[in-house]
């Protein structure tokens, strides 16, 4: 979409106040759901019904959320990965189910991406022609979606191949695929990156309660670790970006995002990362109240984390997290 440039001004604050009333009506709801304490990781990507996503999407192209959207369906607490919204489901044929005290069923916003690009002409300074400037910005659209559960009348079908990395047994094998693979040091009784000397160190695997648990924290570590400035340089892995203590605290949801991600891709459930995830939320919520931003840029950059650890080249998938990190 193209607007020109002499009502450009007005137009791009339209936009950043538009963006930022988005990323308010997106996050209010799960900022409710973090106050109430109700928060939980595993129910929303049940690993018997593959990642949370779009049921007429997934059909098409079979594509699962991402960043944010990835997260607020994950917390949504519903049982079924399946999502659609009000028009999908009327096409599909289906209709809201009654609940008790004629309560009316409510939506769960997600978010999308959008580029506008603005033209106009001007007069070459050095040459005196005119010469046509072009320049996009960012905007957030944002959508209100259903899940399968608060739905009846329709058949949904069981899912295929939604589970791009298959279960723990494939972790090891993926993870050695990983570009710059860390340095890992095992022994010792914690669990930390090491920015300074660039490696893992992870307690031996059987001191672990559970394999799930193991891997669970190695995720955690794998996503500091692609912080460093050769990799993904994010500031926040070097205690930039906050004070030292709130730049330590959101790094770590950086990284407890992160993990969630990764196990719901691999189907390891373990409650470690939903009552951690869980405690550093509720000790951001008054900070998320008043810029919701940070929320969502937590989400994003798990999202960069992740596709580095998982070896995937930038694709119009990925720029959805670069557009996300730029605006907020």
């Amino acid at each position: 979409m193209y607007q020109n440039m002499d009502t450009m001004k007005n137009k791009s604050n339209y936009k950043r106040r538009s963006n930022a009333q988005t990323f308010q009506t997106v996050a209010d709801k799960l900022i409710e759901r973090i106050n109430s304490g109700k928060l939980n990781w595993r129910r929303g990507w049940n690993p018997a019904f593959g990642m949370p996503c779009n049921y007429v999407t997934m059909r098409n192209k079979g594509k699962h959320y991402r960043g944010w959207n990835l997260m607020v369906t994950m917390f949504s607490g519903y049982e079924s990965s399946y999502w659609v919204t009000f028009d999908q489901m009327v096409k599909l044929g289906g209709r809201f189910k009654q609940l008790p005290g004629g309560e009316k069923q409510t939506g769960t916003p997600i978010i999308l991406w959008k580029l506008e690009t603005y033209v106009n002409n001007e007069e070459d300074k050095v040459t005196g022609d005119i010469v046509e400037k072009r320049r996009t910005v960012p905007y957030l659209q944002y959508f209100t979606i259903f899940n399968a559960d608060q739905i009846e009348g329709i058949e949904f079908e069981k899912p295929v191949g939604l589970k791009e990395y298959g279960t723990i047994e494939n972790i090891e094998t993926v993870l050695n695929k990983m570009p710059d693979k860390p340095r890992i040091k095992f022994g010792g009784g914690r669990a930390y990156y090491s920015p300074v000397f660039d490696y893992v160190s992870m307690p031996e695997k059987g001191t672990f309660h559970s394999l799930e648990q193991y891997y669970s924290t190695l995720f955690h570590e794998f996503v500091h670790f692609t912080g460093h400035t050769s990799r993904l340089n994010r500031a926040t892995v070097m205690g930039g970006g906050f004070d030292r203590h709130d730049s330590y605290s959101f790094e770590e949801l950086i990284a407890e995002f992160g993990a969630a991600f990764l196990n719901a891709m691999f189907g390891v459930d373990t409650k470690d990362v939903e009552e951690n995830s869980a405690a550093y939320l509720q000790s951001w919520a008054s900070k998320l109240r008043k810029d919701p931003k940070l929320l969502y840029k937590a989400a994003a950059a798990a999202q960069k984390a992740v596709d580095y650890i998982l070896g995937k080249v930038k694709n119009e998938e990925v720029s959805q997290e670069e557009l996300s990190l730029k605006a907020a």
